[in-house]
């Protein structure tokens, strides 16, 4: 059997038609949200959930070209529902992704949204030909290509685009905007906020507020900011989030999809431990697998590991994590241990009030949720909100939890304290490192943060603090396995050093099990990469937890010259 190419990054829906790439069908969502009859929905989910494909997918199947793009539909699900293929290729489509408006002032990115807009204007220019519009609209079209629009000019391009393309086709027009508050978080982060909110809430109020040339619009983005008043007074717009059941089953995979997928790739057997690793999401009451991270594992031929990575999405969590009470740090903690936590959701967060009320631990929950780093367990409405049980998801979310959540716990704590840490993990005083590590436990956790993660996570969130003198890596293969910890030093003159953790098992003691951790080092070899870095020496430490104690063993190897 020939296998088809996974569409890793594609998100051209014609493209990976066409050209015969490996397709999950879920054209489906065109009949949801024909029957709907939503005339403006939002939909929001975390990155590389399949936003970007599914909107291309709306586009071509919507639009109305010279080209007929009946025939990729052609043995799709929709195809077999003659009422919705009606549809096809009916109406005049606008389509606008912000996907990749991330800059660093308001003027480049009011310039890049400009140049979206050129583009739908060029695409259309053929309403200049005969007389459809009338002299100044002429003249306002010709602005808008020539790129001399004015502020207010261009808050109304989409709105009067869409008359105008109604009054040539006699159809209503369906508008697409994907990633809308990709700027928005933008704006955020390099404080041009105010301009880019304001520019948003004339520009979607103008497009989506009493346009009659609106057939149906869909937006997709990460989060809602209603409170914004980016989408102030649209009483016609539908959310839907991770919480909602409604369109649930288009983004990522469900169970069936990826047991499909684990069979035309001749992997079945690895299907439990994809379900620990990639599974987990609960969208609505379905639970869904992250896509970006089953195409890569397939493709990397069944190598399980984090491939799914935070970009700018979560520059705030981790501002936010640096100002937590020591309460909410407990609570943080407990869900690395594999715990959940009850909390209330507020799926119209805004930016202000998680910059401002950041001692509000549901403003955090409710961001990690939408960005993907929890799942809801349970749920249940109360007095207008959600209150929830929301916990990690999976073993992928775990990692990336240490690597990017955790370590923001302690950076910038205990620096002194850090210091003297690093100095003895170099001089190999294990005596000191036990008692350092014995007195943060001690002060830090409880009885119940006994899983080998926990500690794993802790011990990330203390050497990150040395990023200056090393690169950080964790869970990363090497030798005959995967180390737990390394620090590979930036300066060759300085060792490389290995980690190894250990939970104590009832049969054994503390002592041995810190000499399991290291043994384990040796035999499978996990200093094959700081050797071939050609460091001066590799300091090997195997490390046991039992509750709030610990054991420590080392060993070094020096680099034969």
């Amino acid at each position: 059997m020939i296998q088809k190419t996974l569409p890793i990054g594609i998100d051209d829906f014609k493209k990976i038609v066409e050209e015969d790439y490996y397709f999950i069908d879920k054209t489906e969502m065109i009949k949801d949200l024909l029957t709907y009859k939503t005339e403006v929905t939002l939909i929001t989910r975390p990155r590389r959930f399949g936003k970007t494909l599914n909107m291309s997918m709306l586009r071509y199947f919507f639009e109305k070209t010279e080209l007929n793009h009946h025939s990729l539909f052609q043995n799709l699900k929709i195809s077999k529902d003659e009422d919705m293929m009606k549809h096809c290729g009916r109406y005049p489509v606008l389509f606008l992704t912000l996907k990749d408006v991330k800059c660093n002032t308001w003027q480049e990115t009011y310039q890049k949204i400009k140049g979206l807009i050129i583009d739908e204007f060029t695409k259309h220019d053929y309403l200049l030909e005969g007389d459809i519009l009338k002299s100044t609209e002429k003249k306002y079209y010709q602005r808008v290509l020539d790129n001399v629009m004015t502020l207010s000019d261009a808050e109304e391009t989409l709105k009067k685009l869409s008359c105008y393309l109604e009054r040539y086709h006699k159809e209503k027009v369906i508008i697409l905007i994907d990633e809308y508050d990709t700027p928005i978080d933008s704006g955020f982060h390099s404080g041009f906020y105010e301009p880019v909110v304001s520019f948003f809430r004339n520009f979607f109020s103008a497009a989506l507020k009493g346009n009659s040339s609106l057939k149906l619009s869909v937006l997709t983005g990460i989060i809602r900011v209603s409170k914004e008043s980016i989408f102030s007074g649209l009483n016609n717009i539908s959310v839907f989030s991770v919480i909602d059941e409604d369109y649930c089953q288009y983004f990522g995979f469900t169970q069936d999809e990826v047991t499909q997928l684990t069979k035309d790739y001749d992997c079945q057997q690895h299907l439990p431990q994809i379900k620990t690793w990639y599974n987990g999401y609960q969208f609505g009451d379905l639970e869904i697998y992250n896509p970006w991270s089953i195409l890569n594992f397939l493709r990397k031929k069944c190598v399980y590991m984090p491939y799914w990575v935070n970009t700018s999405s979560n520059l705030l969590i981790h501002k936010l994590l640096k100002r937590l009470q020591k309460e909410q740090t407990q609570a943080l903690k407990s869900l690395l241990e594999g715990s959940s936590i009850e909390t209330i959701i507020n799926p119209e967060i805004t930016y202000k009030d998680i910059e401002e009320n950041h001692y509000n631990s549901s403003h955090i929950y409710s961001f990690l949720l939408a960005c993907g780093y929890l799942k809801v367990q349970e749920k249940k409405l109360q007095g207008g909100k959600w209150k929830v049980k929301v916990k990690i998801p999976n073993e992928e979310l775990y990692s990336i939890f240490e690597d990017e959540i955790l370590t923001s716990l302690h950076e910038n704590l205990y620096s002194d304290q850090l210091l003297h840490f690093l100095e003895a993990l170099l001089q190999q005083e294990t005596q000191t490192i036990k008692q350092f590590l014995e007195q943060l436990l001690l002060e830090s956790i409880s009885n119940f943060d006994t899983l080998e993660r926990f500690y794993h996570g802790l011990m990330l969130g203390l050497v990150v603090s040395f990023r200056e003198y090393y690169q950080i890596r964790s869970n990363r293969e090497s030798g005959e396995g995967r180390y737990d910890l390394m620090l590979l030093p930036k300066e060759k003159e300085k060792p490389g050093i290995l980690f190894e953790f250990k939970i104590k098992e009832a049969t054994e003691t503390l002592e041995h099990a810190a000499d399991r951790a290291l043994k384990q080092i040796q035999e499978k070899k996990y200093d094959t990469e700081l050797l071939q870095a050609k460091v001066s020496y590799v300091i090997k430490y195997g490390i046991a937890f039992d509750k709030k104690k610990v054991a420590v063993k080392v060993k070094q190897t020096i680099l034969q010259s």
